[in-house]
């Protein structure tokens, strides 16, 4: 695993408890994390399934078949 996928996974992984933001740091060719200094409580997370809140998020435009015009595209048929 290379050092961005790898600080990204790190980054996640402490998400899940604290605040942080996350930087592309280009010298060291991966991500800084910086944890919240102020007190900003346990993030909350949403009870819906991740499915579901992709779905909402991507509405229509989602890819759900060969005939989408932008794999036709792609394919050269368009």
């Amino acid at each position: 695993m290379d050092e961005w996928r790898r600080s990204a996974v790190d980054a996640a992984i402490m998400a899940e408890s604290t605040w942080i933001r996350m930087a592309a740091d280009m010298h060291s060719g991966g991500y800084q994390t910086f944890q919240a200094v102020a007190e900003l409580g346990a993030p909350e997370w949403p009870k819906e399934p991740w499915g579901e809140i992709l779905a909402v998020g991507l509405r229509d435009r989602r890819i759900e078949s060969e005939d989408h015009a932008v794999i036709r595209q792609l394919l050269g048929e368009a």
